[in-house]
């Protein structure tokens, strides 16, 4: 009997991971300094416009997508069918032109859903590293991240992108190249360093700061964050 109500266990277990894996993502993030408020299958997704929205309950297939797109004090409507595949996430770019609003795909990423969340391991989309997917992913956020103008914008994508990802320092210094302000520099390197996968490496983006101190502040918030008082990072 206990193995019997064990194999209901396992094949009710077995059921619901690939149910969760069935599960159809979207994100959206808006381009020229933009908010946007969508209404997808008559359903409005949020309160106030916002420049991202990250869905994790739209149905796979067809679904009609409204879009008020708010820019410089003027509200640009388009309304468009997109396509999501189950057990992807998809990412949508959200711009606006001189004939209205448009959704653009940027691209489409398998994933893997544990325990209800994104990712494998804390992975989200890098649940193999070498994976093709995983660079395709990083060039489509850095296409946005780049057409953002405000530095301050830029900063808050950048800790979205991180949420259940891993990146290397080549892609931090990448990133780093897109912020102006020495403080934002400063604050995302501290952020990212417990997503890198070769942290021994972080020295390879200190040339990113102008200002020595930078550096210094850098080496000490990290010590103090990520590793136990006596067991400090004497590698960098």
């Amino acid at each position: 009997m206990k193995k019997f109500i064990l194999s209901i266990f396992a094949a009710l277990a077995v059921a619901f991971a690939a149910e969760a894996n069935g599960r159809t993502f979207a994100s959206f993030s808006a381009q020229q300094g933009g908010r946007f408020v969508l209404t997808i299958n008559g359903e409005r997704m949020n309160g106030r416009p916002a420049n991202t929205l990250n869905l994790d309950h739209l149905r796979p297939g067809r679904n009609m997508v409204h879009v008020e797109f708010h820019r410089n004090g003027r509200i640009l409507r388009t309304r468009q069918a997109i396509f999501l595949s189950p057990g992807h996430e998809t990412v949508f770019n959200i711009r606006g032109g001189r004939y209205g609003a448009s959704i653009n795909k940027v691209g489409e990423y398998p994933v893997r859903v544990n325990n209800g969340r994104r990712g494998n391991n804390g992975g989200g989309f890098y649940d193999d590293w070498n994976a093709h997917n995983n660079r395709q992913q990083f060039k489509d956020f850095m296409f946005v991240l780049r057409n953002e103008r405000f530095d301050d914008r830029k900063f808050l994508m950048a800790k979205e992108f991180l949420r259940g990802r891993n990146i290397n320092t080549n892609q931090l210094n990448r990133i780093l190249n897109q912020f102006t302000f020495e403080r934002n520099k400063v604050d995302f390197t501290v952020k990212a360093y417990g997503h890198l996968v070769d942290q021994q490496n972080l020295p390879t983006v200190f040339h990113q700061f102008q200002f020595r101190s930078s550096i210094r502040e850098v080496r000490e918030r990290v010590n103090r964050r990520y590793h136990s008082q006596g067991n400090t990072c004497n590698t960098w």
